[in-house]
């Protein structure tokens, strides 16, 4: 009998992806899975509370009413994630991690696992109310940093801001590649296991993770580069930064007597970090050297004013505007600094750097945990409850990282003080460092 609960679960989940694709949805039921809403989502997390309340008190108290009164409410949280679930599997015809949700919640109400499924929309809507706030936090730095009438240019700031880095391509790949798996796996281990323990292999994505963990990193690191005066105009900025090994100034802007007295420390530090750094004179040919650097195997960081100068940035694998205010919507991505010093440089490598170290530790963590949590199902017969618990704790490990960059507090620590002193050299080969050995 224990293919009956496998083959309705089955028939559940078809039938309402051909309801959505034939009835016309209701309002309440096309609202946004990344609705920013504040308000919004501090309501479904009241209301989810409750309903895991009276799912739980259904379960102390032996009344299984009081569980299947809180199963609406379960349901209507995970509206986005099922409609999103129809579509990839009416029109694009695959597997992805919000079908393996959706097949997980279709579970849960055909064997009555209503404790199961409040507590898996209880998670799910802390973590939407997460990455609300994170989204509304980023809209509120942009709106302080360029005023209520920049609305086109916070727009378009909002909308690169959620491009996917190289971290979250991957995850998203490996998650769609399990996805199919794990449903299989879920199938034909039901006769062994039981519908409660394989069911737990719903909860295993293997990287589907960074769909949320890619965006919320990417906001939390670029609201805290605007707070130290660095624009990112997409979080992509923070993967090839974090790759460049060979940084070069225009000699130009060591004009300024106060980025020529900190640039000596500047470059120490550059070194320190094993990247080399090469000052640009007036009658280089920018563009050319860059290309030639590329050719033996350099990524190249250019440093410029945005002054004539535009060949030198599009070669370069990563363009740095100093002290260049203008912004306009659909620019060519760069990293603007719009202070006098130059010492917001050094903290753009040390953010990128950071940011790699965190986007590679919500890859590996996430998988761990579904690792852990297939073992534990397999070894000692956890069942979809404790997947439920793991699969949600993955998330909230990845976005407590997120929250923790290592910035400095004091930008005027960044380097040595005494080490801020000196000439310049503003010839490119009389100035030319190799990154320490």
């Amino acid at each position: 009998m224990i293919w009956l609960p496998v083959l309705m679960t089955g028939g559940v989940l078809y039938a309402s992806g051909k309801a959505l694709q034939r009835v016309k949805k209701p309002a309440w039921f096309a609202r946004q899975p990344a609705a920013t809403d504040v308000q919004q989502a501090d309501r479904e997390m009241v209301v989810s509370a409750a309903s895991l309340g009276v799912a739980a008190a259904g379960g102390l108290l032996a009344l299984p009413v009081l569980g299947w009164l809180s199963l609406p409410v379960s349901l209507y949280l995970f509206v986005p994630v099922i409609r999103e679930a129809g579509q990839v599997v009416g029109k694009e015809r695959r597997v992805n991690d919000q079908v393996l949700t959706t097949a997980r919640l279709g579970v849960c109400v055909v064997m009555g696992y209503t404790f199961i499924a409040a507590l898996d929309a209880g998670l799910h809507t802390l973590m939407h109310r997460i990455q609300v706030r994170n989204e509304a936090a980023w809209r509120q730095a942009l709106r302080q940093r360029f005023g209520e009438d920049a609305q086109p240019l916070v727009a378009w700031l909002e909308q690169t801001s959620q491009q996917p880095t190289a971290a979250q391509q991957l995850g998203e790949r490996m998650g769609s590649r399990a996805a199919p798996l794990m449903l299989a796996t879920c199938v034909l281990s039901t006769p062994v296991l039981g519908i409660n323990r394989s069911a737990a292999f719903l909860t295993t994505f293997f990287g589907s993770h960074l769909r949320k963990l890619g965006p919320y990193t990417a906001h939390e690191f670029m609201r805290h580069a605007l707070e130290q005066d660095i624009l990112l105009t997409h979080p992509q900025l923070l993967d090839q930064a974090h790759k460049v090994d060979t940084v070069v100034f225009d000699g130009r802007i060591l004009h300024d007597t106060v980025v020529c007295g900190q640039f000596g420390g500047i470059v120490r530090a550059l070194r320190q970090q094993q990247r080399a750094v090469y000052v640009f004179a007036d009658t280089d040919d920018r563009a050319g050297l860059i290309r030639q650097w590329q050719e033996e195997g350099k990524t190249v960081g250019y440093v410029g004013s945005g002054n004539n100068d535009l060949p030198a940035m599009q070669a370069a694998n990563l363009a740095i505007l100093h002290r260049h205010q203008v912004l306009t919507e659909g620019n060519v991505p760069h990293i603007l600094l719009p202070r006098a010093d130059l010492l917001p440089v050094l903290t753009v490598f040390e953010l990128a750097d950071t940011f790699a170290s965190r986007q590679q530790f919500n890859l590996l963590v996430p998988i761990g945990v579904d690792v852990v949590d297939i073992a534990t199902t397999l070894l000692l017969d956890f069942g979809l409850v404790y997947s439920v618990i793991f699969t949600y704790a993955g998330l909230m490990l990845g976005m407590g990282s997120a929250r923790l960059p290592k910035l400095p507090q004091d930008k005027g620590q960044v380097v040595d003080p005494s080490l801020l002193v000196g000439q310049c050299q503003r010839g490119r080969r009389r100035y030319a460092a190799a990154p320490d050995k």
